[in-house]
């Protein structure tokens, strides 16, 4: 199986899900109240976890693992608070909410096959919460077009960089964060010591300092977007990288919701 949890995990319906819901956050009001917003997240996740067995609610698991594997190469994630086997709970200690957690909660969700999930702050003066939802599944993540129109292999590095993320995105779908998608690639290609590698920056007269870039090859970087807007200014702004680069070419990956685009960019 390409994505792994270790729990058993089921999708709830959205009755059963809010009422856990509601106990949850309740319970989380609770921790608050008493441990106030100062604490890191490991502390609010297991007081909470505590609090909900207290409250007699049904299968309390913290820190659920789940792993996506392609070959050899595994990713561990640790989801923070699962509940009655299918209610999702993300919890932070940060000053506010931020559309980073959203994306993070919503990729527990897209790996665990669920469609329902609470995110909750207690690190700000009052409890921050509100739901995460999507209607998506694996199947329908599969469903991506890929568009290749400004692509060239240049060599049998770009062949196989492209051949692999299509196979990864047929294993995972489309739609989950970009690290993973990072680390695999690096992993496929030699590791972090070969791929992530310095390049000098140049300005006229010489080199201005040095840079780490993630490498197919030394000649040849490669970068990984998940835009739905603005491409052509990350197109721009990667062509004003390469020529401050002794690189020959930006293999460009865009892999926004079903659409998945690559493109090369030279530079001349």
């Amino acid at each position: 199986m390409p994505i792994q949890v270790d729990a058993d995990v089921r999708p709830l319906s959205e009755d059963v899900f809010r009422e856990i819901a509601y106990a949850v956050t309740g319970a989380a009001f609770a921790v608050h109240n008493e441990y106030g917003s100062f604490f890191n997240e490991n502390v609010y996740k297991h007081e909470i976890a505590d609090e909900c067995r207290r409250r007699g609610l049904p299968d309390v698991q913290v820190e659920a693992r789940v792993r996506a594997t392609y070959g050899d190469f595994v990713k561990e994630y640790f989801a923070d608070l699962l509940v009655g086997g299918g209610a999702l709970f993300e919890l932070k200690a940060a000053a506010g909410l931020a559309d980073e957690h959203r994306a993070q909660t919503l990729n527990y969700l897209f790996l665990m096959e669920l469609h329902r999930a609470k995110l909750i702050n207690l690190g700000s003066p009052s409890v921050q919460h509100e739901f995460v939802n999507t209607t998506l599944t694996h199947a329908h993540r599969k469903r991506f077009s890929v568009r290749r129109e400004g692509w060239q292999a240049l060599d049998e590095d770009g062949v196989r960089f492209c051949e692999l993320l299509i196979e990864l995105l047929n294993d995972w779908g489309s739609f989950l964060q970009l690290p993973l998608y990072y680390e695999a690639v690096t992993h496929f290609f030699g590791g972090e010591d070969r791929v992530v590698g310095e390049i000098p920056v140049l300005r006229a007269g010489g080199e201005a300092t040095r840079q780490k870039v993630h490498l197919l090859n030394p000649n040849t970087a490669f970068k990984l977007t998940a835009l739905g807007n603005h491409l052509p200014a990350v197109r721009e702004h990667l062509q004003r990288f390469l020529h401050h680069s002794r690189l020959r070419a930006v293999q460009w990956v865009n892999i926004h919701q079903h659409d998945v685009q690559f493109t090369t960019l030279l530079n001349t």
